[in-house]
């Protein structure tokens, strides 16, 4: 098991423990760079979507809702697009 530390510009420290074999600082700061950009991807898919919003609790009304909003998106990339 190896652990890092890694200090943020603001002061912030965060701890990143891995049981990879001998992993570099570069490969465990590019496994958190990938997961950072995750995490801003469904704060703005939440945020920009409504799913945050949606009270669907089954899976299938969930699947449902996040469909219905990417059709609502192709609509409005259409009606862009005939207005040109």
């Amino acid at each position: 098991m190896t652990v890092f530390k890694f200090t943020a510009k603001n002061g912030r420290i965060d701890y990143i423990v891995t049981n990879k074999e001998n992993p570099t600082r570069e490969y465990v700061k590019s496994i958190m760079d990938a997961r950072w950009s995750v995490e801003v991807y469904h704060r703005e898919v939440k945020q920009n979507c409504g799913i945050e919003r949606c009270q669907a609790r089954t899976s299938r009304a969930q699947r449902n809702h996040i469909f219905s909003l990417f059709l609502r998106g192709l609509n409005n990339i259409n009606v862009v697009y005939l207005k040109k």
